[in-house]
């Protein structure tokens, strides 16, 4: 077989061995230990509406492989640092509706496939 792949499907260690053999049948071996790190992919948009026309209504992370973080928080704060949003559900986002227009701070906690903690600081603008 020319040229080999294997893509992996979740984040670990892993030993992989490739085994080459040539027209005289003889073979040979390599084994290495591989460490597979899924980057932590999240989307939330700058700003949001939450006025019912379906676009950006809920304040929601979005991501790659979001069911297998674990000890996920979610808190958004406002400009006095109080917290006006909190959640541990990744499902679960803001609907900004006890809210005034303003700029909020949104922090995600979570421990990804590896067992790091990921932390995530940014902001969102609030458009009513």
């Amino acid at each position: 077989m020319e040229n080999p792949t294997h893509e992996f499907t979740s984040s670990g260690s892993f030993e992989v061995m490739l085994v080459a053999a040539d027209n005289n049948n003889c073979v040979d071996s390599m084994a290495h230990t591989i460490n597979i790190y899924y980057e932590l992919l999240l989307y939330l948009p700058n700003s949001f509406t939450p006025n019912r026309d379906g676009d950006n209504d809920i304040f929601l992370p979005k991501g790659y492989r979001m069911n297998k973080y674990k000890n996920y928080q979610f808190v958004i704060y406002n400009k006095w640092g109080e917290i006006v949003f909190s959640t541990d559900k990744t499902a679960e986002g803001w609907d900004g509706a006890n809210a005034k227009a303003d700029v909020f701070t949104w922090v995600i906690i979570l421990t990804d496939e590896m067992g790091v903690i990921r932390k995530e600081v940014r902001e969102v603008t609030l458009i009513k």
